[in-house]
């Protein structure tokens, strides 16, 4: 699997260093870009958009200091509008149904409405998690 860059947003540090650890263990070419609030996350992704550098998933919490997940995930919609360039973004959650994990919903039809590629709770099992990640990074 080619480099894959990832930014990671949750206020919990438990939470970001325990998804840092399994991203870390099931992809060998990986840079984990922690961030515990959305500004500096914001401020990251458009610097690398203006310097043309990829982002292969961008994940984040729904609850958070300032701006929440959905605003988050819309800022960053568009961001990537004056780039034209679209990085797949997850949300894990605590707010997020645990039926979700059982039949996960891709989103291929991203809008205001709903920015997520993908809303999983929390809760999910480690390989299942995996699972959808690797199909959200390609």
């Amino acid at each position: 699997m080619p480099y894959k860059n990832i930014v990671l947003l949750d206020d919990h540090e438990l939470f970001r260093n325990a998804i840092s650890t399994l991203l870390s263990e099931n992809y060998t070419s990986i840079t984990i870009n922690q961030f515990s609030e959305p500004e500096s996350a914001l401020e990251y992704i458009l610097q690398c958009k203006k310097n043309n550098q990829a982002i292969d998933l961008i994940i984040t919490d729904q609850v958070h200091q300032g701006i929440d997940g959905f605003e988050f995930a819309s800022l960053c919609r568009n961001i990537e509008k004056q780039f034209e360039s679209v990085s797949p973004i997850l949300l894990l959650s605590m707010t997020v149904a645990d039926t979700a994990q059982n039949e996960p919903a891709f989103n291929n039809n991203i809008s205001p409405d709903n920015p997520f590629n993908l809303c999983l709770p929390k809760s999910i099992e480690k390989n299942k998690l995996i699972d959808c990640i690797s199909v959200l990074i390609k």
